[in-house]
């Protein structure tokens, strides 16, 4: 029972695996369906408990289900957009959804309650996971309950909105690798080896690191949150698009240069253990990179016309 909140973080999976399996028209109505659903199963066992909720718990309890699935619609929209694009509009509306509902409602109130009891049960948990000794001392004011809730709202804040699309972009994900491999119809999994960036997410990066930048000389908890989900949210495409640079420098060594495949993975396991932030910081900066030195191609084409842009090339 406990594993149950784990399993309703992929409560988008299979919505998506009628996305991909059925079409659009058969998600919306999905989406519409569970949501319906959520809420009157809920509100049916609270009656069946015997207590009936106030109005702020129940309005509480109809937006975090309608925050969460009705925005998922603008998948369903009609148009040519890519899946990537309607995704992140759909996380920003569950964003600003949600952010409108803590600062601007009564029923925010319900749901800040909601975090300080959470953040209370973990403060316990952490607690008593400590050893005795001094530094189990120091630990202990690290862990009050004021400072979990502390760095809870800050970690909500600084990434509701990339924490919301890669909620969204995972459940995509896992449904569309099971449709192509169990599914009907052909549709091929998403390969990273082949992701790329758009270009326009170069200046939502810049701008939310100078506003990073910014608030460390004039603190403002709007301008951090805004720019860090900028930097968190556009980042994440251009560190997928690492991703996909590592996958292809790992083959162009074991092809070119021979290198054993148990040493590579050996190593990238090593980093990831040792210096995990480095290594994203390295996936995003190839991934920027990319922009203008096409990386994969000069691997992947090596006999062909140099493709740098400004070296003769063919994309001068």
């Amino acid at each position: 029972m406990q594993w149950i909140p784990a399993f309703s973080m992929f409560f988008a999976v299979p919505l998506f695996i009628v996305y991909y399996a059925y079409g659009k028209g058969y998600f919306a109505f999905t989406t519409v369906f569970s949501f319906v659903a959520g809420v009157a199963s809920s509100l049916v066992a609270l009656f069946l408990k015997g207590s009936l909720p106030d109005r702020g718990f129940a309005v509480a309890l109809i937006a975090a289900s309608g925050f969460m699935l009705v925005p998922l619609l603008v998948v369903a929209f009609p148009g040519t957009l890519k899946l990537r694009f309607r995704v992140l509009i759909a996380a920003l509306l569950t964003s600003l959804s949600w952010v409108w509902l803590f600062l601007a409602t009564p029923e925010g109130k319900v749901l800040d309650g909601l975090i300080r009891e959470l953040s209370s049960e973990l403060s316990v948990m952490l607690s008593n996971s400590l050893p005795e000794g001094y530094d189990r001392d120091i630990a202990l004011s690290s862990f009050s309950q004021d400072g979990v809730y502390g760095t809870f709202r800050d970690a909500l804040l600084y990434s509701f909105f990339t924490g919301t699309f890669c909620l969204f972009a995972s459940a995509a994900w896992i449904a569309r690798s099971l449709v192509a491999r169990f599914g009907k119809r052909a549709i091929a999994p998403f390969r990273v080896v082949f992701f790329s960036a758009e270009p326009f997410f170069f200046f939502p990066l810049v701008i939310g690191m100078c506003g990073a930048i910014a608030d460390r000389f004039a603190p403002s908890p709007v301008l951090s949150a805004v720019s860090w989900n900028l930097v968190l949210s556009s980042g994440f495409f251009f560190v997928l698009q690492g991703m996909g640079i590592l996958s292809v420098t790992i083959a162009w060594l074991r092809a070119r240069m021979g290198v054993p495949t148990i040493l590579l993975v050996l190593g990238i396991v090593v980093v990831c253990l040792l210096a995990w932030g480095l290594l994203i910081g390295l996936l995003l900066v190839a991934g920027v990179v990319e922009l203008f030195v096409p990386l994969r191609a000069r691997m992947l084409n090596k006999d062909a016309v140099d493709p740098t842009p400004g070296r003769g090339g063919e994309n001068q």
